[in-house]
């Protein structure tokens, strides 16, 4: 069919030089796809350097384009498309006589390729927010009951701008542990934001932590435990999160935990806390009344103590004590929440 339709095969490209030079006399662009297939991950493969050739023997101009979430719209195993964009980015004309990109077509090959994969991650980072992704993470919980879709929506509605910047917080920061993890959605998120980090979601809720196992969209570098995080054994992190998940525990098991934390987080590693403080009083209301829906009316979070909320100074004294970098953040105007981001000192 794809010969019939007048495409030129790709096999022998020295043999179709007379008719792609036909082609090009007539008028028209050749478009080719210099991986030679389509990638089911996402992740530019490594370039033919038939592309170059031709280029090279014909003098044409290249004019480089990048398409992104082609992968999982339309992915290679599956005879069905998903909801989603497949979004597309036309960079600056390449020109057949500039020498800057090397002199032959092999070397052509090899820079252009490091300048494809350089641009197209820089291409999917700008425009993969938390946003673009919900979508995708959504599907990981259709079908698992009506009530977690919804609070799925509304948990996204409020954390979004806060997912993307803890994806910042993270950088190029590899391993990531995210303690007290709940359904795995932000594990899913910074996940797919970045496939080649190891990420290890823990909650001691266990059906959470099934319907986060069984989550279809992930790789071998995502993973869900069952554990408490009160002896959850911490090593090799360069990330690690506590999200609304300190304030379950006495103030002698957060330090606990904390120093945990600490002990197995590699030099340069950074914990993220985000949680309600005692500091505003006013405004601390109102995150104990919605602690307590989440708890007692809601059942969305499990308790063993009673709440026990930081304050700046218990943050700040114990990174003092533990030779870390402090940062304060204020997370809303209307609660109490506020973001820590401690650094170990290389």
């Amino acid at each position: 069919m794809v010969r019939l339709a007048g495409f030129i095969p790709s096999e022998k490209n020295s043999e179709n030089l007379d008719l792609v030079k036909q082609r090009i006399s007539e008028g028209y662009s050749i478009a080719i796809f210099p991986e030679g297939t389509r990638s089911d991950d996402g992740v530019i493969r490594r370039f033919h350097k038939g592309a170059f050739f031709l280029a090279q023997e014909l003098n044409l101009d290249i004019t480089p384009i990048l398409i992104s979430g082609a992968s999982y719209v339309a992915p290679k195993e599956e005879f069905h498309n998903k909801v989603g964009s497949i979004d597309m980015k036309v960079l600056p004309r390449i020109k057949a006589n500039d020498q800057s990109w090397g002199n032959t077509y092999q070397d052509r090959t090899k820079a252009i390729s490091k300048y494809f994969k350089k641009e197209f991650q820089q291409f999917e980072s700008d425009i993969q927010d938390a946003t673009y992704l919900f979508r995708r993470v959504y599907m990981n919980y259709v079908f698992k009951g009506p009530v977690l879709e919804w609070y799925l929506r509304i948990k996204w509605k409020m954390e979004s701008n806060n997912y993307d910047h803890y994806d910042q917080l993270i950088g190029e920061r590899k391993n990531v542990l995210d303690l007290g993890c709940g359904y795995g959605f932000l594990s899913l998120f910074l996940h797919y934001r970045d496939t080649t980090r190891h990420i290890t979601g823990v909650d001691y809720d266990d059906e959470k932590i099934l319907i986060a196992q069984n989550c279809f969209d992930k790789n071998e570098h995502v993973k869900f435990e069952h554990g408490n995080i009160k002896n959850f054994a911490i090593q090799n992190q360069d990330v690690v999160f506590l999200n609304d998940v300190l304030h379950y525990l006495s103030r002698e098991n957060q330090l606990n935990v904390l120093q945990n934390v600490v002990n197995g987080l590699n030099e340069g590693g950074i914990i993220i806390i985000r949680d309600g403080i005692i500091d505003f009083k006013s405004r601390h209301k109102l995150t104990k009344r919605s602690e307590w829906f989440s708890t007692k009316l809601l059942g969305f979070n499990k308790t063993e103590e009673d709440f026990c909320f930081l304050s700046t100074t218990f943050i700040k004294t114990f990174a003092q004590e533990n030779n870390l970098t402090y940062k304060f953040e204020e997370q809303s105007s209307k609660t109490s929440n506020v973001l820590f981001v401690l650094e170990k000192k290389k």
